[in-house]
């Protein structure tokens, strides 16, 4: 497999200046050109950007987009323009939208892949992750000081096996690459002991998981208020088939950092165009050996999550000020990252991804979870220690003994 892309060509795209006013949603005014980062910002601002991956392929898919749809993008979410600066005045880090800031534009690079069609699709169905390679299809954000781009957007296409007659069959892929606000980038090394792999769990294989979480909750006697919903079924999932791959002590206590999506539940709603975070971490704590029980270990984890997601709906901006303070300090242990938001339904006007993975990582265990193109599935997305792989998957395809009919690898 070739180590390099070559870079086609690189341009810069500006907001669209007539396209804020006939857009819907309408463009967000920014008041004196900054936008303040929120406290929800800053429990993130020291991650890596992040780079996700849209792979594509079919006959509809032409050789590279037209730069217009960005352009327009951009006059409505004015601020992914910008540029990440601190404000020595006020003490504050922003993103910079003044047209100074905004005038280099987007950078936006068309790339080839050195090897062919074949290995690229490999490279995008293959359950085992070559990072490496994937880290090639994104483009590199500057965002190791400030002042910093917050977007970036690269496309990259096989360097063999395109036919040059017909560009309706050239495949390829697009790459957007989003940056959560940065103040410094880590790099996205992968440890030489560290695996990726992505499932694919269908959703008449979550049925038999929700239905085994009821009938354990009854069985010990902590009826559940309501049906347990997709997203609280495959965390429990994942969350004890790591413990169970892992040699802890059982009068132990496990963690789970759940991220709670609290667009929903402030007042006033947030603005449909508000790009920053609105996520506040919380963690999921429950014993190892509950977590092992054969019996009950479902309900045992769906109960923990439950509970330390109810916590932060009751009162969404309570302690707010601690918040920073409890990420840091909480146990380094598996983080959950998604809401089983539904990302394969992202249409540029060539039908939806086959697949699409987020590349970069901010912590050493980390499990995705991205709502599959298939009605109801979910894509399970991890990263974990090389030893702990192997035992992670067997036990994430057994759910009391049985094995589940349906799961497969993306």
């Amino acid at each position: 497999m070739g180590s390099l892309l070559r870079a086609l060509n690189v341009s810069h795209v500006l907001p669209a200046p007539d396209q804020a006013a006939v857009c819907s949603p309408e463009a967000l005014h920014v008041d004196g050109g900054h936008v303040k980062l929120s406290f929800m910002d800053a429990l993130f601002v020291d991650r890596v950007p992040m780079q996700r991956l849209f792979f594509y392929e079919g006959p509809g898919v032409p050789p590279f987009p037209s730069l217009s749809s960005l352009a327009a993008v951009l006059a409505v979410f004015h601020p992914l323009a910008g540029k990440l600066t601190y404000r020595a005045s006020t003490g504050d880090v922003v993103v910079d939208c003044t047209p100074a800031a905004v005038a280099p534009g987007v950078r936006f690079v068309e790339a080839e892949y050195p090897d062919s069609i074949d290995d690229m699709r490999r490279l995008a169905v293959g359950d085992e992750h070559h990072t490496e390679a994937l880290m090639l299809l994104g483009p590199e954000l500057n965002a190791g000081r400030l002042p910093a781009p917050v977007l970036a957007v690269q496309v990259t296409r096989p360097a063999i096996g395109v036919p040059k007659a017909d560009e309706v069959a050239c495949k390829f892929l697009r790459t957007i690459a989003p940056a959560l606000p940065v103040a410094r980038s880590p790099s996205l090394y992968t440890p030489p002991d560290q695996r990726r792999r992505s499932f694919l769990l269908r959703a008449d294989d979550i049925k038999p998981v929700k239905q085994l979480i009821l009938a354990q909750s009854k069985a010990i006697g902590e009826l559940m208020d309501t049906h347990p919903s997709t997203y609280v079924a495959v965390s429990s999932l994942v969350w004890t088939s790591i413990v169970r791959a892992k040699c802890l002590d059982p009068a132990a206590d496990a963690y789970l950092l759940v991220p709670v999506d609290l667009r929903r539940r402030l007042g006033p709603p947030i603005d449909e165009r508000y790009f920053g975070n609105c996520v506040v971490p919380c963690f999921a704590r429950a014993a190892v050996r509950d977590l092992r029980d054969g019996g009950a270990r479902l309900a045992r984890a769906a109960a923990a999550i439950g509970a330390a997601v109810r916590a932060h709906l009751g009162d969404p901006l309570g302690g707010a000020e601690r918040w920073l303070e409890r990420f840091l300090a909480a146990p380094r242990e598996v983080h959950l990252h998604g809401v089983v938001e539904p990302v394969h339904g992202t249409d540029f006007g060539w039908g939806a991804p086959s697949r699409v993975e987020l590349v970069s990582l901010f912590t050493r265990e980390l499990v995705l979870l991205l709502g599959a193109a298939e009605d109801g599935g979910v894509q399970v997305t991890v990263a974990l220690d090389h030893a702990h792989m192997e035992g992670f998957a067997a036990n994430l395809l057994r759910v009391s003994g049985e094995d589940l009919n349906g799961w497969k690898s993306c």
